[in-house]
Parts: structure tokens; C-alpha cells; sequence
């Protein structure tokens, strides 16, 4: 049963100028509940994450703005297959598309990723 919750936030000051590559372990189980993501311009960045297998849990989607933060959530597949539920020492990457599909480069980005401690009940 998840009863904690651990909250990380990554920030890439300035205007970014090449994707951004992040990644979270841990030594105990997690559930990968929801993850906010926004740049403080109209940006067209896009955000992905997946687990070390490569199997797709948040599919590329449009990051917000200082004042609209995108909430990004497990897909539907990867919820059916159980991806959002990741075992300890297993690896999560999320891959920030700089500008999207040669749009407009974002800055002072913020990722903030939420996970539940345990397995899910």
C-alpha cells in the first residue's frame, strides 16, 4: 500500500539550446503517479518518459508555461501493463524535446515528477 509520497523537481535555467536528459532511481519500489512540467515562455517543448526497457509510460506531449503547468500522467497502455508501477534499482528517463518539432525553444524549465513509495495496492 503507497502511504508516502516523493515529489523531485529538476529546473534548466535559461533558454535551452539541446535536449535535456533526466533520470530517477530508487531502492525501493515506486509508483509513478503524475509529473508537471512548464517553461516560463510559449514554448514547443515536449516532454517523454519511459523505463529502462524502453517501454513508453508518458507519451511526448506539449509542456506548459509558467502559467499554465501541463500535468502529465501514465498512458492508458502503460497503466494497463503495469509500467507506472516500477521496481526498485530500475532506471526512468525523461527526455525533454528542447523546442518540439523545431519550435520555440523553452526556458527556465521546470520538470516536477510525484512517485508513491511501495507497490501499488
Amino acid at each position: 500500500m503507497n502511504e508516502r509520497m516523493i515529489v523531485l523537481d529538476t529546473v534548466y535555467d535559461g533558454t535551452l539550446a539541446a535536449n535535456k536528459t533526466l533520470t530517477d532511481e530508487f531502492a525501493f519500489p515506486v509508483t509513478l503517479r503524475w509529473v508537471k512540467a512548464y517553461a516560463s515562455n510559449d514554448s514547443s517543448a515536449t516532454l517523454v518518459c519511459a523505463d529502462e526497457s524502453s517501454n513508453n509510460i508518458i507519451t511526448a506531449a506539449v509542456i506548459g508555461d509558467s502559467g499554465d503547468p501541463a500535468e502529465l500522467t501514465p498512458n492508458a497502455a502503460a497503466l494497463a501493463a503495469g509500467y507506472d508501477q516500477v521496481a526498485q534499482d530500475v532506471r526512468i528517463t525523461f527526455t525533454l524535446d528542447y523546442d518540439g518539432a523545431s519550435g520555440t525553444a523553452a526556458a527556465d524549465v521546470h520538470i516536477i515528477r510525484a512517485y508513491l513509495v511501495g507497490e501499488s495496492a
